[in-house]
């Protein structure tokens, strides 16, 4: 029998919105300084949470102790950096316990990213949904019976795809010398990206009523 898993589409395509997210979150500011204070955040709240887990093999627990060492090393570049004086006394602790995004969501994250608020929401929601096997997205996938509207279901998500990697192409352009000099050589190209590059000022019409 052949049918096509949109499900499964979507589930990856959150993970890939996500994942630019934390990109441009670490990555998509110019002041280096702060690109690097949250990259050892980021770093910090891994290893913290792998710290969490229950290991049972001599390695494992190898692994936890020399994470140990790396830890108390992020902390000590954290606390000593200029950047955490930005922060409130309970903010700063939380960065120290891991919570590398002090209280950004992901919509928080998204707006600063460049996507419309009212967009972002109603598309990340609805990922969300397949990702956390929620009643609407059971609804939908059984309502879809033929290719056709399967078709459908996926191509939606395939837009959202476009436009999360025409974001990624300025934004890595941006951060890397590399990257911009390939983009620049390559007008045609930029301007496909540019056209799907949508801002909160390309939604406006559809969602600020």
């Amino acid at each position: 029998m052949f049918f096509v898993d949109h499900a499964s589409v979507k589930v990856v395509a959150r993970a890939a919105l996500e994942t630019y997210l934390v990109f441009f979150y670490l990555y998509g500011n110019s002041d280096q300084s702060l690109c690097e204070f949250r990259h050892n955040t980021w770093c910090l709240g891994g290893l913290v949470d792998r710290q969490q887990f229950h290991v049972s093999t001599e390695q494992g627990r190898e692994v936890l102790a020399r994470e140990k060492k790396q830890i108390e090393e992020l902390k000590s570049k954290i606390e000593s950096s200029q950047e955490i004086r930005t922060y409130t006394e309970k903010q700063r602790k939380k960065l120290l316990e891991g919570e590398w995004r002090i209280g950004n969501g992901w919509a928080n994250l998204g707006v600063s990213a460049g996507f419309h608020q009212k967009y972002f929401e109603n598309i990340y929601g609805y990922l969300c949904g397949y990702s956390h096997s929620s009643y609407l997205s059971a609804i939908q996938v059984g309502q879809a019976q033929s290719v056709s509207d399967q078709q459908m279901l996926t191509q939606s998500v395939l837009g959202i795809g476009v436009v999360l990697m025409a974001h990624f192409a300025f934004s890595y352009s941006a951060a890397f010398n590399t990257a911009s000099v390939v983009l620049s050589a390559n007008p045609s190209a930029m301007r496909v990206a540019e056209k799907w590059r949508f801002g909160p000022e390309d939604m406006a019409a559809i969602y600020d009523r």
